[in-house]
């Protein structure tokens, strides 16, 4: 059922999340401080506690110019005792048709395990976004062009700006930028639509050789990943998409780690 964003729901949802993800009671209430009551959630309640759920943020995609409005569907939980029992795939299935009814485009997700890419299938999904993966290994270290961004606009701006790039709406892309600060993991903005998240991803919607500057100023080895093929990457999926908008259909669509 579509559960309205109410205070009274959220001691049980956090515990469904702790239980399921063990993520610390701190790091779940940036999710309900920042993005909860922004969009949607769908849960099954027995008695006083939600015991199967997730969410619907709102995101966008721009292709060809044009702005597709979807929901990325996020966090899916159902505490131990009560999986197997069809409550997560009666939930996608409501959400799947309130989202049709809603006049929305599109539902991204980012599946857990590669093992959930063939769960998800049978509701319509599809196999949609992906991301490039490469090793960077430097020796050497320049002084690099780049500043922290201060805030989650800077970071909204340019992926609300890039072609065929999935983004949070402004809300959700604040708690993207907080849990990104939780994690001691910071955004640095360079060129003029480029920014890096401390080795793990490289966005940028400036030329190749903007990005291939900026990592030539890093040193040490770590894996990371972009939204361009740098230094000759390797393409990987990373999530899928249930189109209602036909032009959406069969298209790549870059997903970013952030919200994984």
């Amino acid at each position: 059922m579509l559960i309205k964003p109410d205070e009274k729901y959220i001691p049980s949802l956090i515990k469904l999340w702790r239980e399921v993800f063990g993520d610390s009671e701190e790091y779940i209430e940036l999710f309900f401080k920042k993005a909860y009551f922004d969009g949607e959630c769908f849960g099954e309640i027995v008695g006083d506690e939600v015991v199967s759920a997730f969410y619907l943020l709102k995101c966008s995609v721009r292709y060809a110019g044009k702005v597709y409005e979807g929901r990325y569907l996020y966090a899916a939980a159902t505490l131990g005792e009560y999986r197997r029992k069809g409550l997560m795939s009666a939930l996608i299935a409501e959400a799947t048709a309130y989202c049709k009814d809603a006049g929305l485009d599109f539902i991204a997700l980012v599946p857990a395990s590669d093992s959930l890419y063939d769960y998800y299938s049978g509701f319509g999904f599809k196999e949609a976004m992906y991301k490039y993966r490469f090793v960077l290994s430097n020796d050497f270290v320049t002084l690099p062009l780049y500043r922290e961004a201060e805030n989650y606009a800077e970071f909204y701006k340019i992926r609300s700006s890039a072609e065929n790039a999935l983004v949070y709406g402004e809300v959700g892309c604040e708690y993207a930028f907080d849990c990104l600060d939780f994690l001691g993991k910071k955004v640095v903005i360079f060129g003029e639509n480029s920014y890096y998240i401390d080795g793990e991803e490289l966005f940028t919607a400036d030329t190749e050789e903007t990005a291939a500057s900026f990592l030539s100023s890093l040193s040490g080895e770590r894996v990371m990943y972009s939204n361009k093929p740098l230094r000759s990457a390797e393409k990987v999926r990373n999530g899928m998409m249930y189109c209602f908008a036909g032009e959406l259909r069969n298209k790549e669509i870059y997903m970013n780690i952030a919200l994984d």
